[in-house]
C-alpha cells in the first residue's frame, strides 16, 4: 500500500529590522560674558561654543534675536563671530551688557542658548606731532594750536590700543593721516599698534588721525599754523652806500596775495616801519636797499599775513655789518624763537 505524504508549507518569519535613530544631543554650557568694542566691529568668539554628542557631527548656529545695542553675525563652526556694537555719531555710545539670542543643532532640533556681550570702551587713539621749530599756541575753541616754519620736517605719529587694563597694543588696523600734503594717507600699525609718517608742511590746515574700520574711535583734529621760512644770503653786497639784501620768502605763491612784506628797524622797545611795503615778485624773491647808516643797528624784515591767508606772520631778524666798501655781513640774531616739543593729544569724542 503506497502511501502518500502531503507537503506541508513552510511558514517563514521575516523580521524587517529597523536600524535604531541616534538622537543627536547638543549641549550648549552658559557663556562667559563676551568682550567687544562701543561703537566698533570686534571679532570675538564663544566662550565656550556648544558640542554635539555625535562623533563626525558639526554644530552649526544661527541668530534667533539679536542684541538691543549692537549685532552679531552667525558664529562659524568654531563659534567665531563679529559683534559690532551700534554707533551713535551724536553721541556717547552705548557701554554695559548687550544679550544676543543664538541657537545650536547638529541637525537635530536647535538648541537655544544666549551669549551676553560685555561692551566696553572704545579704543584709544593717541598721537604725537614733533618738529625742530614746533611752537606751542593757545587752543583754539579747545583744539590744540601749533606752528611750525615751512617745509619744516614735522613728524606724526599714532598709538592704539584697548581702552581696557591692560591696554594690549591694537596691530594691522589702517590710520588716516590727513591734512597733510598729497593727504589723506593711510598707514598700517605695527605689533606696537603704533604708526608715524614724516611730511614737509606747505600751507596752514587741521591735522587729524582716525581709524576709518571704527566709527567709535574719534581724533579730534589739531591746528597746524604754518609760517614763511626766509632765504638770504649770510653776505650782502654794498652799492651806492646801501645794503643790498636780496632774498626769497619760502612759502606757496599763494602767501603772495594772502600778506605783506615790510622792513623794519628797532629803536628802543618799539619796532619803527622803515619800507612799507616791501616787493615781492611771482616767485617770492624781494630786494630792500638800505643805508649803511643802518649798521651795527637791529632790523627784521616781516611778513605779515592776512586774516584768510594759508599763513601767518613769520620775521627775520639781523644786524648788518659793514666790512668793506664791496661787501657786508649779515649777522642773524634770530629767525623765530626756540620752541619745546609738545604732546598733541588724540581724544575720543
Amino acid at each position: 500500500m503506497r502511501y502518500l505524504r502531503r507537503a506541508m508549507p513552510l511558514a517563514l518569519s521575516i523580521a524587517a529590522l529597523a536600524p535604531g535613530v541616534a538622537h543627536a544631543t547638543v549641549t550648549c554650557n552658559p557663556q562667559q560674558a563676551v568682550p567687544a568694542w562701543a561703537g566698533s566691529p570686534k571679532t570675538v568668539s564663544l566662550d565656550p561654543g556648544c558640542t554635539t554628542d555625535v562623533v563626525s557631527g558639526h554644530v552649526t548656529y544661527a541668530i534667533a534675536t539679536n542684541g538691543a545695542h549692537g549685532t552679531a553675525t552667525v558664529p562659524d563652526q568654531t563659534g567665531k563671530f563679529i559683534y559690532t556694537a551700534t554707533f551713535n555719531p551724536n553721541g556717547a555710545d552705548f557701554v554695559g551688557a548687550d544679550v544676543v539670542h543664538m541657537t545650536a543643532s547638529d541637525g537635530g532640533a536647535p538648541t537655544p542658548f544666549d551669549v551676553t556681550i560685555s561692551v566696553g570702551d572704545a579704543p584709544l587713539l593717541g598721537g604725537n606731532i614733533d618738529a625742530a621749530t614746533l611752537k606751542v599756541d593757545a587752543p583754539f575753541q579747545g583744539t590744540p594750536v601749533f606752528e611750525v616754519l615751512y617745509k619744516d620736517p614735522v613728524t606724526l605719529s599714532a598709538t592704539l590700543k584697548e581702552a581696557q587694563p591692560p591696554s594690549t597694543p591694537l596691530g594691522g588696523f589702517a590710520v588716516r593721516f590727513q591734512g597733510i600734503p598729497a593727504g589723506p594717507k593711510t598707514l598700517t600699525t605695527n605689533a606696537g599698534g603704533a604708526v608715524g609718517l614724516v611730511f614737509r608742511p606747505l600751507i596752514s590746515d587741521f591735522v587729524s588721525l582716525d581709524v576709518p574700520s571704527l566709527p567709535g574711535v574719534f581724533s579730534a583734529p589739531a591746528i597746524l599754523l604754518v609760517a614763511p621760512d626766509w632765504s638770504i644770503p649770510s653776505r650782502v653786497p654794498v652799492r651806492h652806500r646801501k645794503f643790498v639784501v636780496a632774498g626769497r620768502l619760502r612759502a606757496e605763491k599763494s602767501a603772495r596775495t594772502g600778506g605783506t612784506l615790510t622792513f623794519q628797524r628797532r629803536k628802543g622797545t618799539k619796532w619803527l616801519t622803515v619800507t612799507k611795503k616791501v616787493k615781492l615778485s611771482a616767485s617770492l624773491r624781494f630786494t630792500v636797499k638800505l643805508s649803511t647808516k643802518y649798521s651795527g643797528v637791529r632790523l627784521r624784515l616781516l611778513y605779515k599775513a592776512k586774516a584768510t591767508s594759508d599763513y601767518i606772520n613769520s620775521e627775520f631778524r639781523f644786524k648788518l655789518k659793514k666790512k668793506k666798501r664791496s661787501a657786508g655781513r649779515v649777522a642773524i640774531r634770530s629767525v623765530r624763537a626756540s620752541h619745546s616739543v609738545r604732546s598733541l593729544r588724540m581724544l575720543r569724542r
